[in-house]
């Protein structure tokens, strides 16, 4: 790491915040250009919307979470790192509507939003609970026989395919009118434009995958460096840094692509994008799985991320139940949805530091 490089001699916290502050802004600029140029390939090829906002889009905005996640597992002893960036930037992304619905303005945002975005959001709900159903198998039960191997397989293969059948459902979904969120096309784009556009969007892709991994070790040292406050001293753990720092700063292209997309009026396109984000992050645990060459995968990983995945099935739930009502209510600029995503989100990450301090 560069900090470890500049100073050897010091061995605080205060510089390895630096870095991870420098790390995530990289990130975060080349997400925003791949988001950019995900976007030019929508304007210059026959690629519906549906396909670049729901699976491209959220493929480039995951890039950082799949990079991290994936790298972590390899590392010795990081796979909650790694499980927990998943877990936690999926509570994340869910806290983006609540930004989403103080930036829009007075009245509940979720008025703006079609009521086929419940699919989305339903789609997304099945899969955390897969995997939080998979991860709480290997809970020693003295009811129920230890799990073996081929159980955490069949969990890792089902999740897998229930993905695949969930974008296919997504992709095959045309219900949209074209009016709010269709972007003019270029009428006649060339070869060259189209050309460039590849190789931006390969070369920001490549420089996703480098300044994650270096996300990635800062994060590892910073979950092990201690932390003095006052007369006690603590470490924040694997379990936390991964759910909360690396979690919020690989989260954040989301929140700036729902932002812009906000800005253009295409609000469902922004929360399509936090949802199918949500749906490519749990594509990711069974790749972690395979990778891992771990038989008892699903055992390694702590409690704390079942605790994160089923609080954002709350969160999900919640969206879900105000899209339905349709209420006009609102306190501070939010609907009583947005304030019940933002109390359990702030609770939960309450408890998952108290679960992961010092571990």
């Amino acid at each position: 790491m560069i900090s470890s490089f500049l100073f050897p001699d010091y061995q605080g916290f205060a510089l390895l915040l630096v870095e991870f502050l420098l790390a995530g802004g990289l990130v975060l600029a080349l997400s925003i250009r791949l988001t950019h140029e995900a976007d030019q390939l929508e304007r210059l090829t026959p690629l519906s919307e549906l396909w670049i906002g729901m699976l491209l889009l959220a493929f480039v905005t995951s890039l950082p979470e799949a990079v991290n996640s994936i790298g972590a597992t390899l590392m010795e002893g990081a796979l909650n790192l790694g499980v927990g960036n998943l877990t936690g930037s999926n509570m994340f992304n869910l806290l983006i509507i609540v930004v989403l619905d103080f930036a829009q303005g007075s009245g509940p945002i979720l008025l703006m939003v079609r009521s086929s975005q419940v699919f989305v959001a339903a789609a997304g709900v099945l899969l955390m609970a897969a995997v939080g159903c998979a991860v709480a198998r290997y809970i020693p039960l003295d009811s129920l026989p230890p799990a073996g191997a081929g159980v955490g397989i069949a969990f890792s293969i089902a999740i897998f395919v229930a993905f695949l059948v969930v974008s296919w459902l997504l992709v095959n979904r045309d219900d949209e009118p074209p009016a709010e969120t269709d972007a003019p096309r270029a009428a006649e784009p060339t070869p060259g434009n189209l050309k460039r556009t590849i190789i931006i969007f390969a070369a920001a892709a490549v420089g996703v995958v480098f300044s994650s991994l270096w996300l990635l070790h800062i994060c590892d040292a910073m979950a092990v460096t201690p932390i003095a406050l006052g007369n006690r001293t603590f470490t924040l753990g694997h379990s936390f840094v991964g759910s909360f720092l690396l979690a919020v700063a690989t989260s954040l292209p989301e929140l700036f692509v729902s932002l812009g997309a906000l800005k253009l009026g295409r609000v469902n396109m922004s929360i399509a994008n936090i949802f199918g984000s949500n749906i490519m992050n749990m594509s990711f645990i069974p790749i972690m799985h395979l990778v891992s060459g771990q038989a008892a995968f699903y055992s390694a990983i702590s409690p704390a991320s079942i605790v994160m995945l089923f609080a954002a099935i709350i969160m999900s739930t919640l969206f879900i139940v105000g899209l339905l009502a349709q209420s006009k209510r609102s306190f501070l600029f939010l609907g009583w949805e947005a304030c019940s995503i933002l109390v359990i989100y702030a609770t939960t990450a309450l408890l998952v530091f108290r679960m992961g301090t010092g571990s």
